[in-house]
């Protein structure tokens, strides 16, 4: 039996949590299709991943009638192709997806939860947010959980039972490229040009990958930076991520990035192992994740790791044994503990070192392969 499979997804960008996994069903033989906006991002994916775009605009925001519109285009996609199964993740393509294909009696619909909105929300958004993904779990047959912690979660919430999810491996949507995240890429030549190039040779470098909004907790990262480089100016922070402005509740933040000549902001990038290679130290301290890939990314690039224990992080980081857990939005323990592996290069080595084995974990054909037994086992 030839399968067609659909996957879903909100933003151009979210296509990177996907990336490897299309061509693989491909290769099995599988029509693959992926439900996203249609950007040069998408095309190019579409392309590389030998799979077809499936066109529909969506606002991340909630608004009823553009809503209304994407979900008739998802269901008219639907109706025309009949696929077997359908994938769909992010709250707001993780809602319409799996409503439209509960219309259009797709066979398998799959919900993958990316993590939770409304973790850190109140009142009537938190109500809101958590109606969508209750109603997106309401519509499929399986979710799909990406960590341990946001399964935890969604029982204690009440969003769905423990029968009713399934988690791949230990953790992640989608797995990781070890061949990719590998630092025997990288001679000491090589480091030393990419750190040249921008401007960064003979300092201690401090890294975050990741979106620029308050839940990633970038604030707390430059104001615990901010206080270390007044007293070792030869550090320096490396931002590696796009800016989203409406997700960062102080105006001036970006202002005092952009300004700080011991920053650097590299905006969206697809090299981002050329950047975690000249890194001494990851820090994400982030409020919540679903699952932190980009802490296993720095993992396999044997970076010592700080971030928090919370939902998604604590799944991707052992802690005291590739890096260190603290509490959430607690500046003063952050810098304490950059400063202290900056002074420790026996203890940064140690989490280094161990970071490249635990990043085997989650290597992507684990991941992909126990995926293709759930879809073939219906």
């Amino acid at each position: 039996m030839k399968f067609k499979i659909v996957l879903g997804v909100t933003a151009p960008l979210s296509v990177v949590l996907l990336k490897g996994q299309l061509r693989y069903f491909s290769a099995l033989g599988y029509d693959v299709y992926l439900l996203a906006p249609k950007t040069k991002e998408t095309l190019d994916f579409c392309s590389n991943e030998n799979a077809t775009l499936l066109p529909v605009s969506i606002e991340r925001e909630i608004n009823l009638f553009s809503d209304i519109i994407s979900l008739i285009v998802i269901y008219s996609h639907l109706i025309k192709i009949k696929p077997n199964i359908i994938n769909v993740g992010t709250p707001k393509m993780g809602l319409l997806g799996s409503l439209a294909a509960w219309f259009a009696r797709v066979p398998q619909r799959y919900f993958t939860c990316r993590g939770f909105r409304f973790e850190h929300e109140k009142g009537l958004k938190r109500f809101i947010l958590k109606v969508m993904d209750k109603l997106a779990v309401k519509f499929s047959h399986k979710v799909i959980c990406i960590s341990a912690s946001v399964e935890q979660l969604g029982i204690k919430e009440g969003m769905f039972t423990k029968q009713d999810s399934i988690i791949f491996g230990n953790g992640s949507s989608n797995g990781l490229d070890l061949a990719f995240y590998n630092r025997d890429n990288y001679n000491q030549v090589l480091l030393e040009q990419l750190k040249s190039q921008i401007g960064v040779s003979g300092k201690f470098i401090f890294g975050f990958v990741g979106r620029i909004v308050d839940r990633k907790g970038v604030n707390e990262l430059y104001a615990a930076f901010a206080e270390i480089n007044k007293d070792y100016p030869k550090t320096h922070l490396l931002i590696v991520g796009k800016a989203n402005l409406e997700q960062v509740s102080d105006a001036t933040l970006i202002d005092k990035l952009e300004s700080d000549v011991n920053v650097t902001m590299t905006g969206y990038v697809n090299n981002v192992n050329d950047y975690l290679a000249i890194m001494d130290v990851f820090v994400l301290p982030a409020w919540w994740e679903g699952f932190g890939n980009t802490l296993i990314q720095a993992a396999a690039m044997g970076l010592p790791i700080i971030s928090c224990d919370v939902t998604g992080c604590k799944d991707a980081v052992k802690h005291d044994y590739n890096g260190i857990l603290i509490p959430p939005r607690n500046t003063p323990l952050l810098k304490e503990k950059m400063m202290e592996l900056m002074h420790d290069r026996r203890r940064r080595d140690f989490f280094g070192d161990n970071g490249k084995k635990w990043a085997i974990n989650f290597d992507s054909n684990i991941i992909w392969k126990e995926m293709k037994e759930l879809y073939e086992s219906k």
